[in-house]
């Protein structure tokens, strides 16, 4: 069982993100420590890289960073809510239609979600459309292609390979979000869990 585990941790390290950093950096855990947006800046962006920085309200804001050294370009987002890591996630860019990117990210995606199955155990739930998400000329709607969540101890993960858009301009997405309480800068109502 250790082998598996380690063998698992070097394949999620092995998945590179904005600095250096892996897929791993899901693994942290939010509302964990107490920290200044100095911190933040410090543990999680890249000093060589231009940043953004959004206030929801004066305890509760973003730093976001644009990653373009992986074969998927998307932002890094990170929330902190009352001096604490509230929310990681990362966001492709809106990605063509196309049976190129069809194939790449339902690939990468479906290797996510087994590097984290077999990290974090089975998905609470789970979306697999084995219906090809490509054809040319056709209609689409928002809609899921891949998608898992996990809840590790409260704290969901949740990996989503989406169409998405609006008046008739779609594109597929890939997200990758650690969260608890909220999501985005809206908490989460009662009912719904974030799937």
């Amino acid at each position: 069982m250790k082998r598996l585990l380690l063998i698992l941790l070097i394949s999620l390290s092995i998945v590179k993100t904005t600095f250096g950093q892996s897929l791993s950096i899901f693994e942290t855990k939010l509302y964990n420590e107490k920290l200044t947006i100095c911190d933040l800046i410090n543990n999680y962006v890249d000093k060589q890289k231009d940043f953004n920085y959004k206030s929801f309200d004066t305890a509760f804001y973003c730093i976001s960073v644009y990653d373009n050294r992986n074969e998927i370009f998307g932002n890094w987002s990170f929330v902190v809510r009352n001096d604490s890591l509230n929310q990681i996630g990362f966001t492709s860019l809106d990605l063509p239609i196309n049976s190129e990117w069809f194939d790449n990210l339902y690939s990468k995606t479906d290797t996510i979600i087994k590097l984290f199955t077999g990290y974090f155990g089975q998905p609470l739930k789970q979306t697999r459309n084995e219906k090809n998400f490509f054809k040319k000329g056709e209609k689409y709607l928002p809609g899921d292609i891949l998608k898992a969540m996990w809840d590790i101890d409260g704290q969901k993960i949740k990996v989503e390979y989406i169409i998405d858009g609006e008046h008739n301009d779609f594109h597929y997405s890939l997200r990758i979000l650690r969260f608890k309480d909220y999501y985005g800068n809206i908490k989460l109502p009662e009912w719904w869990d974030g799937y």
